[in-house]
Parts: structure tokens; sequence; C-alpha cells
């Protein structure tokens, strides 16, 4: 679950000749407008805490 959001911080993390490209502007910002701590590469953490949730959930269902 959390590889989708993570490639979020991947893209950030390229260099800015090719963060410059219109595309990677668009993923970016989302990213910045609807992950929090996405500022600070952990914007993979909420959507992992929240798959641990449904994880444990699910466990304690069986």
């Amino acid at each position: 679950m959390t590889l989708v959001f993570a490639v979020f911080d991947l893209l950030n993390a390229l260099p800015d000749s090719i963060k410059d490209s219109k595309i990677m502007e668009l993923f970016i910002n989302f990213a910045k407008n609807y992950l929090p701590g996405f500022e600070y590469g952990f914007g993979w953490v909420i959507p992992a805490i929240i798959g641990f949730i449904i994880g444990y959930i699910r466990k304690q269902q069986d």
C-alpha cells in the first residue's frame, strides 16, 4: 500500500533538471497538498499506518 505513496517521495528526490518538467510538478504539487509529512520525506507514513490498521482488523476477524 505504501509503494504508490513512496513513489511521490521518489519523484521529489529526483534532480531539479528532471523535477522541473510540467508533469513532475503536477505530481509533486498533488503530494504536497494531500500527503501530510511529504515535505519531510514521510508522505508514505499515513498510508502505512492505515494499511497496518486494516491488516490488524482483518487478522482479528479470522
